[in-house]
């Protein structure tokens, strides 16, 4: 079953799509899947800066050439990961603090098969923005 549908408050398209998938004969499972395509919504609104782009961007306000900024850039992003592996944390004033997190052991349920499963304990990465890193203006 496919739904179009407009949104009055932004003129934009989506397209709903609902599948049904019978799980067995005495219990129906309904999952419903999203697929929207907003038009001139999304790209317009949403930008990734990818490393490339970002390496060109410090080249130009730093005045340095492409080849310097990769080198900098990449000795920046090297340094912040030893230090990580290191549990150490990264604060770079007026931008944020790098840290590592320990998340513990805990049981949790595989979706599908709806069986308890063991998820180990782990150390995860996390970035906590500075004060002066307001992005709401």
């Amino acid at each position: 079953m496919i739904l179009d549908t407009i949104y009055p408050e932004s003129q934009h398209i989506c397209t709903i799509f609902v599948i049904f998938f019978e799980k067995n004969a005495s219990n129906s499972v309904f999952r419903v899947i999203f697929a929207s395509r907003i038009k001139n919504f999304i790209l317009n609104t949403i930008s990734i800066m990818n490393k490339t782009e970002l390496i060109n961007a410090v080249a130009e306000k730093a005045n340095l050439t492409k080849v310097q900024a990769k080198a900098a850039l990449d000795a920046t992003l090297n340094t912040i990961t030893e230090a990580l592996l290191k549990d150490d944390k990264v604060a770079i004033i007026g931008f944020g603090t790098f840290g590592v997190s320990e998340k513990t052991a805990r049981t949790g349920i595989n979706p599908r098969t709806k069986e308890k499963i063991e998820i180990p304990a782990r150390k995860v990465v996390k970035f906590k923005p500075g004060a002066e890193l307001n992005l709401v203006k």
